[in-house]
């Protein structure tokens, strides 16, 4: 596969296309668009990749299709839905240790607002979201009581002067084109022993068609091998997993300076190299064609 430019994880400038089709968003049509993978870490990535202003404007053009409903009292059902509740307490339940009735919460990407919503009125902590869609900021702000700011993590970031204990990222990391960016400029929003929770899609273990795995918004997709080599090249260590989270990457990460124990040894971290990776999706391909 021909690309000019190197791989963001290890510097290499080898790669194999894995798929050449994807989503735009759930349920929909399938389209063209490619994702690759290095064959020295692994890593999978698209290529192309859409700049921020291109997803700025798929954002709003598709805001309603995408990320909410063309009714807004739907939307406001689908925020308070049992999923979501049951989604809210069952992260609460993975990060309790972490917190206290003093800890201050980020929600990144807060969606709908069912963990903001449960976090702040059921647990009764501290938290504010980020949240680029306006009619879902409206709503959480609205139905639940949440401080939300309406924009991009960029946007956010460049306005903001507070600190937190929790950053909260619910199937938003793999929707950053600068993941070391985005984890450097973590750093800068930590109280002391802060920590991020990130559950991200895994590459290297899924049961949707592969086609409707690759997913347009998601410029990066990772394996827990891919995963754990990115944040511990930017500074950052493990302190917990769910090993029991099927088909998703379910993790804690703090600083490597912090004083939580390390957890990233553990040979799950191994699964997702590049033949692991690309054999996995070639087994998927075929599951699909029987189907």
């Amino acid at each position: 596969m021909a690309y000019d430019k190197k791989c963001i994880l290890c510097g290499k400038n080898k790669f194999a296309t894995v798929n050449k089709k994807g989503i735009l968003k759930k349920g929909g049509p399938v389209l063209k668009f490619n994702n690759i993978i290095c064959k020295n870490c692994g890593l999978v990535f698209m290529c192309p990749q859409p700049k921020e202003d291109d997803y700025r404007e798929i954002y709003k053009k598709y805001e309603k299709s995408r990320y909410a409903h063309e009714n807004e009292d739907k939307t406001r059902m689908t925020a308070q839905n049992d999923v979501g509740r049951e989604k809210a307490k069952e992260i609460h339940n993975f990060l309790k240790e972490y917190l206290n009735s003093e800890s201050k919460i980020l929600d990144i990407g807060c969606g709908f607002g069912q963990i903001s919503n449960h976090f702040k009125n059921t647990f009764k902590y501290n938290i504010s979201a980020i949240e680029p869609s306006a009619v879902l900021s409206k709503i959480v702000r609205e139905k639940f009581g949440v401080n939300v700011f309406c924009g991009s993590f960029d946007d956010f970031y460049e306005e903001n002067t507070e600190k937190f204990n929790l950053l909260v990222m619910q199937h938003v990391f793999e929707h950053f084109i600068d993941p070391i960016k985005k984890l450097s400029q973590f750093k800068n929003l930590f109280l002391p022993n802060g920590v991020v929770y990130i559950e991200i899609p895994d590459v290297a273990s899924f049961k949707k068609p592969v086609n409707q795995f690759f997913d347009y918004m998601h410029p990066f997709s990772y394996s827990p091998k891919t995963f754990k080599e990115l944040v511990y090249k930017n500074g950052y260590k493990i302190i917990k997993v769910n090993k029991e989270k099927k088909y998703r990457l379910q993790a804690v990460i703090a600083l490597k300076s912090s004083s939580y124990q390390d957890v990233g040894s553990d040979a799950f971290w191994v699964q997702g190299g590049y033949f692991y990776t690309k054999i996995f999706i070639l087994k998927r391909k075929l599951i699909d064609l029987c189907h």
